[in-house]
């Protein structure tokens, strides 16, 4: 039924499946671990797991990537789904871009499906937001769901991370970058070259 498209975090993916299956969501969530090891792309297509509009059909694997959901969301214009993060002339996210997401939040879903917020680098909430955001996370609205991204979670707030799920990524293995590459039909040599990357 899903179609990750993703090499390794694999345990991850059984558990973010399994929350869908069970319709047992967290309305918090915190994805860390070191930089550039798939943290973004895996939540993107949990996103769009949520948000198909053929993830009621049981009909084909999702996301479709076809259907206006997966479109918009593909595209970073999808109303019901916001990433936010430190802008270039601040010092920090600021308390003033947590209440905006805060007021964007309460307004229900057109589509009548998730609201969903991404806050990339977590690290960076002023005190002022992370302590604003405590409200969301403490008095959610139905159907929200929040996903903070951090590489360290000790630059965080405890009182934020005791009201969110934890999900720590670890990087992925040579041998498994190199097996799915030989899948996909690379040469032994590239396939080897690439697994052996360090970003």
């Amino acid at each position: 039924m899903f179609n990750w498209e993703i090499i390794g975090h694999k345990k991850i993916i059984h558990f973010l499946e399994t929350c869908i299956q069970r319709d047992n969501l967290s309305q918090g969530y915190l994805f860390y671990g070191p930089k550039s090891i798939g943290k973004h792309t895996l939540i993107r297509r949990f996103i769009l797991n949520l948000m198909c509009f053929n993830a009621d059909e049981n009909k084909s694997e999702i996301p479709c990537m076809r259907c206006e959901q997966c479109r918009q969301i593909n595209k970073n214009i999808h109303s019901d789904v916001m990433w936010i993060k430190k802008e270039a002339d601040k010092k920090n996210i600021t308390v003033e871009q947590i209440r905006n997401l805060q007021e964007s939040l309460a307004v229900h879903s057109f589509f009548k499906l998730y609201k969903i917020a991404v806050i990339e680098n977590a690290e960076n909430l002023s005190l002022a937001a992370a302590n604003a955001l405590l409200k969301t996370l403490e008095e959610p609205t139905s159907k929200t769901i929040l996903i903070l991204l951090a590489e360290r979670i000790n630059r965080l707030p405890k009182t934020v991370l005791s009201r969110v799920q934890k999900i720590k990524f670890l990087a992925v293995s040579q041998k498994e970058i190199y097996d799915n590459l030989l899948e996909l039909g690379a040469e032994r040599e590239l396939a080897n070259c690439l697994a052996k990357i360090q970003c």
